[in-house]
């Protein structure tokens, strides 16, 4: 067993594992890091203990992270705790605002804290040299932890078993605490720590997201609510294919179950009586068959070739499940929230693996640290924001426009801490709502899959076709969108100033995305959100190549000795040289947006010219085109670039080449602004080309 310290006098109690000694300690009253204060009046029955994952696993970082626990002198189902005092240190967290959704929240003190926070980033100071600090509430036993404001800057723990036959006195692990100098390494070593110390989930990096994450998809949800039918959806898919764009994945979202309300007779499916958005929430489940809708479904395929395929099971593909965290009202008498999590999330996993290929499921209203720490043992991809809004359902005509800048931050933040667990899905949107094209750009650089919600036959093909290549597959980022460091700490939603900056990896070239989201978010006196229309105006932001985490995910960009960057403003249309640290200036109007491609420059063997790949300009995603790229390293100086899809290709060039290939066959080009223009035709059945540039 670990020993842990308690706060003892005006001692110091610094913790060390032999190997890692660990930046934070208890001092007297405070917790410290690195010799700085960064929770005061830390109470006497606090206890901190060192992490054990570096005394028996290898070492996962540099340094050791330290678990928080207490004693209350009274066993209790739910305890409320002071861990110490937060005072003008700016934080970051991610709290719960409704049951399933979570959401970024800024402040400095502990009084700024919401209830239901989840995990909470403490700013690194450069002038003290302070690091970044994580505080990471955490499960224990059949007890569950989240944070919250206390009482004087108190930062509090409350600690529940969800059961008040399920009583406790004495914890050791309820929140963990870790330390280092780059924010996203921070959060990453700190779930590599929790993974060992629970044992209870695995991280996105063990394992492998569905292929549904690289298919263009539709959802019926918006199209239909609760009256989805067979027909409806098959004209629906003939729609999308006709028009260009096929979808390789199609969600039948609530509609399909057999269902009805309480007051209902047993015998009767109550499906269509409920036809507004939640209204199924509360309703029972009849039977695990498909309602009769679906049930009495005759697929025409087998019907032509002699067989009898009835069912759902005739009818679709792929199919999402929606799971929720309505668990933690249930548990009273079933030994609480924490072990009927585990006893569900248990069978789930066994059904994921049985009837979904062990991951071909999309995890929704999940936002909880029950669920992370819990249900993501074979769940690989999962929701990161709350549902697209067309409009308010609170009624503000405005919500049209603030609700999708809303939708944007939850995304970007919430994948900071659920991308560990889950691959992020951005979730759908309609192509031909006001801001869809606000909305495709985030979802074309965001890492995950790309769906939408239109009605049938209502479609903006051309924007679709810049997601959506023609065999239904998209130009999906390495990684997953994450903000960049300078918005962090800052509100990309009602302050009136900040940017939402997000960045991401593909395989060549790295992508900035800059929206202006300003103009409504969560209030803390309505306890809702709510239009914030004072802040919705034009914002000015600066940014350069390192804004891009280059070293990021499993196959990092080496950018070591790169001096210059060629950056590609895609709505814009205009060309960038900038060195790594140089910044360019973006100034949008509210629900604007401009997509950056970012790539470093080589100078070409035997010549002193330069070049850099910029990829396909009419997709949204440019630089994700680039499959392959090779340099020649003699005097003939060449560049092949393998690419996927069709369109206009564009890469910067210092000289203009003598001539350009597709395909091994000599091809027309153009050389403007030190950009080299072709035109790549759609090459079947997979869409791939080689581009070859001779100097």
């Amino acid at each position: 067993m670990v020993p842990s310290v308690r706060k003892s006098g005006s001692g110091a109690s610094g913790l060390v594992d032999g190997n890692n000694p660990s930046l934070i300690s208890l001092e007297g009253s405070n917790f410290v890091v690195n010799g700085h204060i960064f929770l005061s009046d830390v109470p006497d029955n606090i206890t901190l203990s060192p992490s054990p994952a570096t005394l028996t696993e290898k070492t996962i970082c540099d340094n050791a992270g330290s678990f928080v626990g207490f004693d209350s002198k009274e066993s209790k189902d739910r305890h409320v705790v002071h861990i110490g005092k937060l005072k003008s240190i700016k934080f970051m967290s991610i709290f719960r605002f409704k049951v399933w959704w979570t959401t970024h929240w800024v402040g400095s003190n502990g009084r700024d804290l919401e209830h239901e926070t989840q995990i909470v980033m403490l700013d690194k100071s450069d002038d003290s040299g302070r690091p970044y600090v994580l505080l990471l509430p955490l499960i224990e036993g059949p007890f569950r932890a989240s944070l919250q404001p206390g009482d004087d800057d108190y930062v509090d723990v409350c600690v529940e078993s969800g059961s008040t036959k399920v009583c406790g006195a004495g914890f050791r692990s309820v929140v963990y605490l870790h330390a280092g100098d780059d924010p996203y390494n921070l959060v990453k070593e700190a779930m590599e720590a929790v993974r060992v110390h629970l044992g209870t989930f695995k991280l996105l990096e063990e394992k492998t997201p569905p292929g549904i994450v690289d298919k263009f998809g539709w959802c019926t949800w918006d199209a239909f609510y609760l009256n989805v039918h067979p027909q409806g959806v098959w004209d629906g898919v003939k729609g999308l294919v006709e028009g260009g764009c096929p979808p390789g994945l199609v969600l039948i979202d609530d509609g399909w179950q057999s269902i009805s309300h309480d007051e209902d007779p047993i015998t009767e499916e109550g499906m269509n009586a409920a036809v507004g958005a939640g209204e199924q929430m509360p309703c029972r489940l009849l039977r695990f068959q498909e309602n009769y809708k679906f049930r009495d479904y005759e697929s025409l395929k087998s019907l032509a070739a002699g067989a009898d395929n009835k069912g759902m099971g005739a009818f679709i593909k792929d199919l999402k499940e929606e799971f929720n965290t309505l668990l933690e009202m249930l548990c009273e008498d079933y030994g609480g929230r924490v072990d009927l999590a585990k006893a569900y999330y248990k069978a789930l996993t066994a059904s994921v693996r049985k009837h979904f290929k062990g991951n071909g499921v999309i995890a929704s209203m999940e936002h909880c640290n029950d669920f992370m720490f819990l249900g993501t043992e074979a769940i690989s991809l999962g929701r990161v924001g709350d549902d697209f809004w067309c409009t308010d359902p609170s009624g503000d005509p405005n919500g049209t426009f603030w609700l999708q800048g809303c939708h944007m931050v939850h995304c970007a933040y919430n994948s900071l801490w659920m991308g560990n667990f889950i691959h992020p899905d951005w979730d759908m949107f309609q192509s031909t709502h006001p801001c869809a094209e606000f909305h495709a750009a985030s979802r074309a650089i965001s890492g995950g899959p790309i769906y939408v919600s239109d009605s049938v036959g209502k479609h903006n093909f051309p924007l679709l076709k810049r997601l959506v290549l023609p065999d239904g597959s998209i130009l999906r980022c390495n990684y997953y969108a994450l903000p960049t460091r300078d918005c962090l700490f800052e509100d990309p939603l009602h302050d009136g100033n900040t940017m939402l900056k997000i960045w991401n990896l593909n395989k060549f070239t790295g992508v900035i995305g800059t929206f202006n989201c300003q103009g409504g978010g969560w209030c803390r006196e309505t306890r809702r959100n709510k239009c914030a229309a004072q802040f919705s105006h034009s914002v000015t932001a600066k940014t350069n190549p390192r804004d891009i985490e280059w070293n990021s995910g499993k196959n990092p960009i080496s950018i070591e000795g790169v001096q210059i960057f060629a950056m590609y403003l895609s709505k814009s249309k205009k060309l960038v040289l900038s060195k790594p640290h140089e910044n360019i200036e973006i100034a949008l109007e509210p629900f604007n947006f401009e997509l950056i491609t970012v790539s470093p420059v080589t100078t070409l063997a035997g010549k002193p010219a330069q070049f850099a790949p910029i990829g396909l300009v009419n997709m949204l995603n440019t630089g994700g085109a680039i499959q392959s790229l090779a340099y020649t390293n003699d005097s003939n100086s060449s560049v092949q670039i393998g690419i996927k899809g069709s369109g206009e290709m564009r890469v910067f060039a210092s000289e203009k080449p003598r001539s350009c290939k597709i395909d091994g066959r000599d091809v027309a080009f153009e050389y403007e602004g030190y950009m080299v223009v072709t035109q790549v035709p759609w090459s079947p059945p997979s869409g791939l080309s080689t581009v070859d540039y001779l100097f």
